[in-house]
Parts: structure tokens; sequence; C-alpha cells
């Protein structure tokens, strides 16, 4: 099995207004509707965000419910194998092919078409695949009973079923995608959002964010970068966001040139957040520190992107 993701090459992959603020999730609905009119995205109305939002709380409760494990609010949507209507559904379109077996398929939940209609009052036809969330197993046998829908209803002329809609619950390995095609800024901002999100130290946040420079995969670097945290393993030296771009750097070059690249990204560091130890960083200045770490963990990947040429 295959996961596909089509989007609009102009955004890139992976954009979902869900997981923004409402307010910055219709503003990005008008301006698809002035700057993108010939899209599909560009036909839905203003309330869409909250219908949607509506209907991930259906998801997650029931996947919940079947034992399902949650690690975002809101999900990255797929659809099992090639959909033709879904592809065409961008001016500028495009899509990721991503093989089942990269995924930890107890993070996906699955809908026998895509889950609005499936848990929309107005479809009571009485099919089996109505209201219903599915795990990994439990959509094979689905899909063995009636097939792809792309195959026998991809008009829609036979009901609102035309793909089957995976639901994925983590971010790996979608952010190793979404890197890819990132700015620097939305690969810092990225890091800060690991960060707050507590499952990362400042130096995960950091490494895990710039993992696609290495040959490393996400959790390698999550591991390696554990013991790095509150300045070299709580004893508050170094900033653990500082050592993150160090080791991304070294990874990068090899070793090759690396301390003339590592002092560079220092002395940045340093003269962009006022010191380079975790206890001065953190040293209170008008009841607030210095530079918080989130904004050490911003800044260290800004330093090693514009350093890096990246």
């Amino acid at each position: 099995m295959n996961l596909y993701h089509y989007y609009d090459k102009r955004s890139g992959p992976f954009r979902s207004v869900t997981a923004l603020s409402l307010n910055e999730g219709r503003a990005i609905l008008e301006q698809m509707k002035r700057e993108r009119p010939d899209s599909m995205c560009a036909k839905r109305d203003l309330d869409y965000i909250e219908k949607r939002r509506s209907c991930e709380a259906i998801l997650k409760r029931e996947f919940a419910a079947k034992g399902g494990i949650i690690e975002i609010e809101s999900p990255y949507y797929m659809v099992v194998e090639h959909s033709p209507w879904l592809s065409t559904w961008y001016e500028q379109g495009d899509c990721l092919k991503i093989p089942i077996e990269e995924f930890d398929v107890r993070k996906i939940s699955f809908t026998y078409g895509d889950s609005m209609p499936t848990f929309s009052p107005k479809v009571n036809d009485g099919k089996e695949y109505r209201k219903q969330v599915y795990t990994y197993k439990e959509i094979l046998g689905i899909i063995e009973k009636y097939g792809l829908p792309q195959d026998w209803n991809d008009d829609g002329s036979k009901g609102p079923e035309r793909y089957i809609e995976a639901h994925v619950w983590a971010h790996d390995p979608i952010a190793s995608y979404r890197r890819i095609f990132m700015t620097l800024t939305e690969r810092a901002e990225n890091a800060v959002r690991m960060k707050l999100s507590g499952a990362y130290n400042c130096a995960q946040a950091v490494a895990v964010s710039l993992a696609d420079q290495t040959s490393l995969t996400d959790e390698q670097l999550k591991q390696i970068s554990a013991g790095f945290c509150a300045g070299m393993g709580n004893l508050e030296a170094t900033c653990g966001a500082l050592i993150g771009a160090g080791m991304i750097a070294g990874l990068k070059t090899e070793g090759n040139g690396t301390l003339k690249i590592a002092r560079k990204i220092q002395e940045t560091f340093r003269d962009r957040c006022g010191a380079i130890k975790c206890k001065d960083l953190k040293s209170m200045t008008d009841g607030k520190p210095l530079c918080p770490c989130e904004e050490c963990v911003r800044n260290a990947v800004l330093i090693y992107g514009e350093t890096m040429g990246l």
C-alpha cells in the first residue's frame, strides 16, 4: 500500500488550515479565493474550518477508542493509492507517494471516503462504512470487500466515497518530507513548535528540524541529542540549541572544516542572543530572561541556515 498527498507546488505539501488559528485559517482561505480561484480549495466556504475541526474531533475520539495512538491535535491528510480526481484539485498540482512501511500504522486512522461526508447527517444510505473510523488492519478488510473507491466511483456518480482518506496522527515520517519544501524561517518556527510541545529539548528541536541535512532519521537525531538539554545535561553550560546546530554542521560537513563553521555559528549566536551559556541566557533582566529557550532554538536554526547557505 502507498499513501498519496496532493498539493499545490506554490505552497508545498502538508499544509492544513485546521492546524492554524481560526483567523489565520480564514485568511488563508480568502487568499486562495483571490489568488487561486480555479483550485478546488477556493470553492470552500469560510465555515469550512469549523466543520473540518468538528469532523477531526470525531475521528480523534473514535480512533482513540480503538486504541489508536494520537500525538498531534490535527492530522496530516493522505489517501490510499492514487486518486485521479484529487490530482485535478490544484492549479499547479503535484503529489507525494509514501509507502505504508514508512509509517507506524498504529498512528493512522482511515475512513472509506472523505471523512466529512462519512460523518455527514445528510448521508444515510445504510452502507456499512458510513460513520466509521478504521484502523489499518480494519481498512484492509474493507478494501478487500469493496475495492478502492477511485476504481469504481472516481467521478462520484455512485456516492460521496471517491477515495480512502488516511489521517496521520504523528509528525513522523511527514516532517522529513515537509522540511524539503520549507523556507528557513518555517524550519525555525517548526523547531520552536517542537520545543514548546514538551516532547523535545532545545538540542533535539534544532537537530530534528534540520534532519534532512544528514543521513540520519529524526528518531536517531532525537536520541543522539537527548542528553544535551539545559546546557550540557543540566549543567547550565553551552546552550543545547547551539549544540544541536553544531552537531548538524558536523554531520553535514562530515568533519571537514567543521570547527571553522561551528565557531562562526557560535559567534553569531552570541551576538544575536547575548550569550552562549544556558545559565547566562536564562539570567533575569527586568523580570525577563536574556534569551528564552524558544528564541535560542529559533536563532540556532536560522543561524545554521544562514551560515550553511540553506
